[in-house]
């Protein structure tokens, strides 16, 4: 299915997409956890697909990640910090 491939090999080139009478069935790892998100979502949006069925494993959940407190130094918009540090 080309439409997940917009998230690239690195992402979902472990991915094997199967479609019959509108159901696309998604075996395979990815990279991330919100990376299966974005992969079952476009398959959903996808014209003609009524169902997706998700059998996508993936290697670390990022859905608990927390983004840094320091900014890249060239970054103007950075100023400041996005976490308090106790």
């Amino acid at each position: 299915m080309e439409t997940i491939s917009v998230l690239g090999d690195q992402a979902i080139g472990r991915l094997d997409v199967e479609v019959s009478d509108g159901v696309a069935t998604i075996t395979g790892q990815v990279d991330r956890k919100s990376s299966r998100r974005l992969a079952t979502e476009l398959a959903r949006r996808t014209p003609g697909i009524v169902k997706v069925i998700d059998n996508v494993q993936f290697e670390m959940d990022d859905d608990q990640l927390a983004p840094s407190s320091h900014g890249h130094p060239s970054d103007s918009r950075a100023t400041e910090h996005l976490v308090r540090e106790n």
